[in-house]
């Protein structure tokens, strides 16, 4: 369907429209007056390329003038808020002796092509920043990684391992279509593969997590996970994890208070094996999503988490 204005005001005010063109306006169609008995235009806001056009720069006043426009793109914000994407093109008519009496425009509603590109490039957008954010991350992960390793082969293992971490985070947000994370189940999918749940308590309301803070605890959780099975809490058949959340409101916004605590595992050492201290912060730091703060009690390892969940991305 295309939409058709003629005008033989000088002004452009008075239109005599068809059936679609009032349609894209808004208009009533149940009208019994006859075609051919001219309206007044309504009044709309009209936009291209960002700029406001004001009425007389659109194509039917142009043409009006002896101008013709040719496939120029205009976005029309309607009375209603309705917001229409146009594709026209005008003439003007004239009389025999070549003096301009009057003008047409026709116009093509391409309202679903230009939100389906502008979707289009949202998405674009959005796959550049996590692509951008994910490789900070591998960067993160591979330069703490190589710097802390005593041997090639226990590098390529550690790297390994932490970035099938990510992988298997990758994939629960790609389940849910990258709108982010249920913190119970990231935690639960990036123990499983490693340890038995049944040595784990997990504690907490239910938190949604944003796509990158999801990507972060991953990483986190797998990193303590591992190093209990190593060094703490886990490396004997007696100990247990401890895992609570809860959320804290300050100043409007929400804070994520989540604490790991080992139990039962051999006395704790300061720094003595590390355990990815580093690796936690520079993750975390990467994303700007909050800090880290590690415990070293005789009793286990204690690590807590504090991450702003409301910041834009």
């Amino acid at each position: 369907p295309v939409a058709v204005w003629f005008t033989y005001d000088p002004q452009a005010r008075q239109v005599i429209r068809n059936r679609f063109a009032a349609e894209l306006m808004g208009l009533s169609t149940e009208s019994r007056r006859s075609f051919g008995t001219p309206d007044l235009v309504i009044d709309t806001l009209a936009y291209k390329d960002g700029q406001t056009i004001s009425r007389e720069d659109r194509p039917l006043s142009r043409a009006m003038r002896g101008e013709e426009t040719d496939s120029e793109e205009f976005a029309y914000t309607l009375p209603s808020g309705v917001q229409r994407y146009l594709l026209s093109s005008a003439r003007p008519v004239r009389d025999a002796a070549g003096s301009v009496i009057g003008a047409v425009q026709i116009s093509l509603d391409i309202s679903e092509r230009k939100r389906s590109e502008e979707q289009r490039q949202l998405l674009i957008n959005e796959l550049n920043h996590r692509v951008k954010n994910t490789l900070a991350v591998v960067q993160a992960i591979a330069s703490q990684t190589m710097r802390s390793a005593t041997s090639l082969a226990l590098a390529k293992e550690a790297l390994s391992a932490r970035l099938v971490s990510l992988a298997e985070a990758h994939d629960i947000l790609t389940r849910e279509n990258w709108s982010g994370a249920d913190l119970s189940t990231l935690i639960a999918a990036s123990i499983d593969p490693h340890a038995s749940l049944d040595r784990f308590d997990l504690t907490g309301e239910p938190v949604w997590l944003p796509s990158n803070v999801a990507l972060s605890f991953a990483l986190a959780i797998h990193e303590l996970t591992t190093n209990a099975i190593k060094y703490g809490a886990l490396s004997n058949p007696t100990g247990s994890v401890s895992i609570s959340w809860r959320l804290e409101y300050v100043d409007g916004g929400r804070i994520l208070v989540l604490e790991w605590c080992e139990e039962g595992g051999p006395p704790v050492v300061p720094g003595k094996h590390g355990f990815g201290t580093q690796l936690l912060q520079r993750v975390f730091d990467s994303e700007r999503t909050g800090g880290v703060e590690l415990v070293y009690d005789r009793s286990g390892l204690r690590c807590i988490f504090k991450v702003g969940l409301d910041r834009s991305k």
